[in-house]
């Protein structure tokens, strides 16, 4: 008779992420450390074991999802030393590719409710419109031209899935080269 395999202990990682998807579906109530647990198959002793309590846990909420959605994305261009209209390109490959704005809506209703939030939420957006900006302005683009276009930029990428859900991903595909085109074209 073969054992089953032992199950591997979770991790910070597998709560956070579990909390992320959690808050896509239930909003702020599905951060709750019980239903947490059990969509987890565990005890709320393995919540404990990670967090001190459930205001440790919102926080690192606001922390992972900012750095997996913004922080990740940011270095990967940074290191890829191409020019600016291909970082560009590439970001909104990531974006797409990896669905990196599917938590945003959540996170965006969330802040109505909770100044923290609302906080981390504003501190995310600066800084993804200032990389975009930046990128458009390596690009050659004026400063006032830049912004505009990072604003367009991250309103598409922002709300796109939720205007065009069922649009079939050639399809995705197609439009997305076809906006970086619009966006850098001079």
């Amino acid at each position: 008779m073969v054992s089953p395999k032992p199950k591997q202990p979770l991790t910070r990682e597998d709560w956070l992420h579990a909390a992320l998807d959690a808050l896509e579906e239930s909003g702020a109530e599905g951060l709750k450390v019980l239903p947490l647990a059990a969509r987890l198959g565990v005890s709320r002793g393995s919540f404990y074991w990670h967090f001190r309590d459930r205001g440790e846990l919102l926080a690192a909420v606001l922390e992972y999802w900012d750095s997996w959605s913004n922080q990740v994305v940011i270095d990967a261009l940074d290191a890829s030393r191409d020019d600016p209209r291909s970082q560009l390109l590439a970001l909104m490959e990531m974006v797409e590719e990896r669905r990196l704005t599917r938590y945003d809506p959540a996170v965006r209703a969330w802040a109505v409710r909770d100044p923290q939030v609302a906080r981390a939420l504003r501190s995310a957006d600066r800084r993804r419109l200032g990389y975009v900006t930046n990128l458009f302005r390596k690009a050659g683009f004026p400063p006032a031209q830049a912004d505009a276009r990072a604003r367009l930029f991250a309103v598409y990428l922002s709300a796109d899935r939720l205007f065009f859900a069922s649009e079939p991903a050639a399809r995705r595909r197609q439009l997305l080269r076809l906006r970086h085109r619009i966006l850098t074209a001079r």
